[in-house]
C-alpha cells in the first residue's frame, strides 16, 4: 500500500513539473519576435500607417521607442509619430483640443 502510494506521489510530483506543451518552437519564436524584434515592429508600424490607422502606426512607433529608444531607427519612428498625428488634422480651422 505505502508503494502504491509513493509511486502515486511520485507520478504526480513528475506531471506537476513537465512544463505545458503550447506548441511548436517555431511558432514561439516568430511570436517573440514580433513582439520584441525592432524591425518587426517598424514594419507593422509602417504597414500600418501605409493602411491609414494612424492610431496603431502611433502606438507601434511608440511600443518601438520603448523597448529600442537607441536604435538606429528611433528618429524614424520620431518623425512617423509626427508625421501621423500630422496626418489625423483634418481642417486648419479644427480646434487643436
Amino acid at each position: 500500500m505505502k508503494r502504491i502510494l509513493l509511486l502515486l506521489l511520485i507520478l504526480c510530483f513528475v506531471t506537476a513539473c513537465t512544463p505545458p506543451k503550447t506548441g511548436n518552437l517555431a511558432e514561439t519564436t516568430q511570436e517573440l519576435k514580433e513582439l520584441y524584434d525592432a524591425r518587426a515592429i517598424i514594419k507593422k508600424a509602417d504597414r500600418l500607417f501605409k493602411e491609414g490607422d494612424y492610431v496603431g502606426a502611433i502606438d507601434e512607433y511608440k511600443r518601438f521607442l520603448d523597448l529600442h529608444p537607441l536604435h538606429e531607427f528611433a528618429p524614424y519612428a520620431q518623425f512617423k509619430i509626427g508625421l501621423a498625428y500630422f496626418n489625423q488634422i483634418d481642417t486648419i480651422d479644427r480646434d487643436i483640443t
